[in-house]
């Protein structure tokens, strides 16, 4: 299916996870702002400590909150609602991650790499005690071995590729991870996995650089998404995500519905 507009976001946080809104509230603002189409993907970062001692940033992970959710689905509100999810560091705890994901039925699923082995997320990271080459090669390590596992089937775009740097704050650079984030791409246009271009901060994640290497590549997919925490960002930069994917050479990007990617012209 292949539609034409311009306000979408497929990368949304509510209170569910570490929003400050409710999953109506973030609903009901994106209609009012005009969107055809809005997807939650609140957080399930697997931990070692799961299911005990829920954080916020592992709230979908929840029976409960799935229900919620679904019930959702079944409302009116004037714009398309997908049920999603962003499901955080799968590769690490591979049995939750497939048992979840088999016994509950999204729109779309999200996958991020927030926190490698040995270490705490990237977001709480002292990077003078921790060499900012050293986390990023390992970082994009987890991540073609995350890709390898997933392999399409189970989840379907990778999130914010370049994640640690929004935290090292000019100290990291991707320039000497070339090699790996083509090996990464290998990996996701083999699988047909979706390249997420996210808005949600000072600098749109991942840069033109590597969207338009992913495209040189033979990657095909695109998700674009803000990351949105409230109601007060929802689609916040989404079109400078489009202007990225436009200049890499992309004539589309996608959402997902029932796990299939749905055609956006931009």
């Amino acid at each position: 299916m292949k539609v034409l507009f311009d306000k979408f976001d497929t990368h949304t946080h509510s209170n569910i996870s570490d929003g400050a809104n409710s999953p109506v509230e973030m609903i009901e603002a994106a209609a009012a702002q005009g969107l055809k189409v809005f997807t939650l993907t609140d957080h399930f970062d697997i931990h070692d400590r799961f299911p005990a001692k829920l954080s916020p940033f592992d709230g979908a992970g929840q029976e409960a909150v799935y229900t919620r959710l679904s019930k959702l689905k079944q409302r009116e509100f004037g714009t398309k609602f997908l049920k999603g999810i962003e499901i955080g560091q799968a590769h690490q705890f591979r049995e939750v991650a497939a048992d979840w994901l088999a016994s509950h039925e999204y729109d779309f699923v999200l996958a991020a790499c927030h926190i490698i082995r040995g270490h705490i997320d990237f977001y709480h990271m002292d990077y003078e005690k921790n060499h900012p080459d050293s986390l990023l090669k390992q970082y994009f390590a987890e991540l073609i071995e995350l890709c390898e596992w997933g392999g399409g089937e189970k989840f379907d775009s990778l999130a914010h590729l370049a994640y640690p740097l929004r935290y090292m704050r000019g100290l990291g650079s991707l320039d000497n991870h070339k090699a790996a984030i083509d090996k990464l791409f290998k990996v996701m246009v083999k699988h047909e996995i979706a390249l997420e271009i996210n808005t949600g901060h000072a600098v749109v994640c991942p840069e033109l650089e590597q969207v338009a290497r992913f495209s040189e590549l033979g990657g095909r997919l695109i998700t674009i998404g803000s990351d949105s925490h409230s109601v007060n960002t929802i689609a916040q930069r989404i079109h400078e995500g489009v202007r990225v994917a436009k200049a890499a050479g992309f004539t589309e990007c996608v959402y997902y519905e029932n796990r299939k990617p749905c055609f956006i012209q931009i």
